[in-house]
C-alpha cells in the first residue's frame, strides 16, 4: 500500500497492513470509575479478552478530573496506573491510544472543579464534578488562555513519561470535546488542535497524532471541522451511529459508517480511521425494539437492537469500512456494564449505554464480538480482500461543503447511496416502544 504523506506513514508504520482493528474499553465492572480504583488483575484479564477477539489497539480515556486535579498539577499515580496499564496491554500484544481531557464521555461531561466557571447553565445539568451534577457553566476549554494552559502542562507530563513505551501507537487529543463546549469560531478550534498536536510532536515526533470527531464536524457548526483538523492531524478519526442520526435510513443502517468515513477523507483530504462504531443491544433473546430514553438532556427513542441484528449489523459495517479504503475500525465497546453500575451516572440516566458492548456484562461475546473476531482473524491471514475497492467521489469542494453543511451533509447521504445503487429504504427497526425502567436491576 503506497502512502502519500509522512503523517500517514507514521499511522501504518506500527500496522503491517493497511487496516487495523481496535477496541473502545472502559472495565465492565467499573465504567469511568475506573482510575479511581484500578485493578491490575481485572486489566490485565480483560486485555486476555480483547486480545483473543483479534483486537490491536485498545483505545483508552483519561478522565481530566482524575488526570489533573489542579491546573498545575498531575496526579502522579496516576501516571504511574498508565504506565501499568501500557504494560498489561504490551504484554497482551496489544497497543494503546490513550485520549485526553475527557471530558464528553456516554452523554455526561466529566471535568475538575477548576476548569468550571461560577455561572449558572440555563440547559439541563449534564455537568459532572467531584461526583456531583454540576450547574455551572464548564470554562472555555479551546480560546481561554488559562484553559490551554492547563491542558499544555497535562500535555507535557502524560506525553513525557509515556512516549517512549512500547505498546504506545498513538494519541488522541480529545473524544467529541464540542459536545461541552463548542469553539466560538472555526478559527478557534483550528488553533486547539494545531497547538495541542504540535506539542506533542514536540516531545513525541515518533508516534501519530488524531482527535476524536463526530457526525456534528460534518454536519452542523460546531467550532471544529475535519478540513481544519487535517492541517494539524496525522490522519482523520471519525465517530458515528445511525442511532443518532435523522439522516441515517433507521438505526441499523449500515451504509451511514461508511459514507461518514468517505465524506470526512474527501472533506480534510486525509484518510481516515473509523474510531467509534456500534449499537446498544436489548438483553440476551430479546427483540430489538424502541425506548424512551435521556439523549443529552432530552427524552428521544432510541433503538436497542436484538443481539442477532447488531451482530449482521457489525459484519455489514467492517466489511464495507474495509472496501471503503478505511484505516481501520474500532469497536464502541468491549463491554456492556455490570448492573452494579446501573444508579450510578451515566446509566442511571442513559439506559442505552449500559449495552454497548460486544460482550455482556457476564464476559460472554454477543454475535457482534463473533463477527468481529471472524473478521480479526480473515485479515490476519490474509483471506480478506478488497481494500479500498468501493470508494466514492463526491460531487462539492471542502470550501464550498462548509458553507451550509446543514444542507450538504444529506443531500452528500443521497448522492453516496445513488453512487453504491442503493435505495432510500428504510434500515431495520421496528417502531414498537417500550419505557425505559431506570431501576437497578433491569434487564
Amino acid at each position: 500500500m503506497e502512502m502519500d504523506t509522512p503523517s500517514e506513514t507514521r499511522l501504518v508504520a506500527s500496522t503491517p497492513r493497511p487496516f487495523v482493528v481496535g477496541i473502545n474499553y472502559w472495565p465492565r465492572k467499573k465504567a469511568m470509575y475506573w482510575w479511581k480504583q484500578v485493578d491490575g488483575g481485572e486489566v490485565r484479564s480483560e486485555f486476555a479478552e480483547i486480545a483473543a477477539l483479534g483486537a490491536r489497539v485498545v483505545r483508552i480515556f483519561l478522565l481530566w478530573e482524575d488526570y489533573q486535579p489542579e491546573p498545575w498539577r498531575l496526579n502522579s499515580h496516576q501516571i504511574d496506573n498508565l504506565t501499568s496499564v501500557m504494560d498489561a496491554a504490551g504484554d497482551a500484544g496489544l497497543g494503546v491510544m490513550p485520549t485526553f481531557f475527557i471530558g464528553n464521555m456516554s452523554g455526561i461531561f466529566w471535568l475538575p472543579a477548576w476548569a468550571v466557571t461560577n455561572r449558572p447553565n440555563p440547559a439541563p445539568s449534564l455537568l459532572m464534578v467531584d461526583g456531583s451534577y454540576s450547574p455551572f457553566l464548564p470554562r472555555d476549554i479551546f480560546e481561554d488562555p488559562f484553559m490551554l494552559r492547563a491542558e499544555l502542562f497535562q500535555l507535557r507530563g502524560v506525553v513525557s513519561a509515556l512516549a517512549s513505551h512500547p505498546a504506545l501507537f498513538g494519541w488522541d487529543l480529545s473524544n467529541e470535546l464540542d459536545e461541552v463546549r463548542n469553539p466560538d469560531s472555526y478559527d478557534g478550534g483550528w488553533l486547539w488542535s494545531y497547538m495541542l498536536c504540535e506539542e506533542i510532536r514536540k516531545l513525541d515526533p515518533s508516534h501519530a497524532v488524531t482527535y476524536g470527531a463526530h457526525v456534528p464536524s460534518l454536519a452542523r457548526y460546531n467550532g471544529i471541522n475535519v478540513s481544519d483538523l487535517a492541517e494539524s492531524n496525522d490522519y482523520l478519526s471519525m465517530h458515528g451511529y445511525p442511532l443518532y442520526s435523522d439522516v441515517a435510513r433507521g438505526p441499523l443502517d449500515s451504509d451511514f459508517v461508511p459514507f461518514l468515513n468517505e465524506l470526512t477523507s474527501h472533506l480534510g483530504g486525509k484518510s481516515t480511521l473509523f474510531q467509534e462504531f456500534g449499537l446498544c443491544t436489548a438483553g440476551r433473546g430479546e427483540p430489538g425494539h424502541y425506548i424512551e430514553d435521556e439523549f443529552l438532556g432530552q427524552m428521544k427513542q432510541q433503538y436497542l437492537a436484538g443481539e442477532e441484528e447488531g451482530g449482521s449489523y457489525y459484519r455489514e459495517v467492517m466489511e464495507k469500512l474495509y472496501r471503503a479504503g478505511s484505516l481501520g475500525l474500532f469497536a464502541w465497546c468491549f463491554s456492556d456494564y455490570d448492573p452494579a453500575l446501573w444508579d450510578r451516572p451515566p446509566f442511571d440516566r442513559a439506559v442505552r449505554e449500559r449495552t454497548f458492548g460486544i460482550t455482556r456484562s457476564d464476559g460472554s461475546l454477543k454475535p457482534a464480538a463473533e463477527e468481529f473476531r471472524l473478521l480479526a482473524g480473515r485479515l490476519k491471514d490474509g483471506r480478506l480482500k478488497g481494500w479500498g475497492t468501493e470508494s466514492v467521489a463526491f460531487p462539492i469542494s471542502t470550501e464550498e461543503y462548509y458553507r451550509d453543511p446543514v444542507a450538504h451533509f444529506p443531500e452528500m447521504y443521497q448522492s453516496y447511496l445513488s453512487q453504491r445503487g442503493v435505495g432510500r429504504s428504510a434500515a431495520g427497526g421496528k417502531r414498537r416502544v417500550i419505557p425505559a425502567h431506570k431501576g437497578h436491576h433491569d434487564e
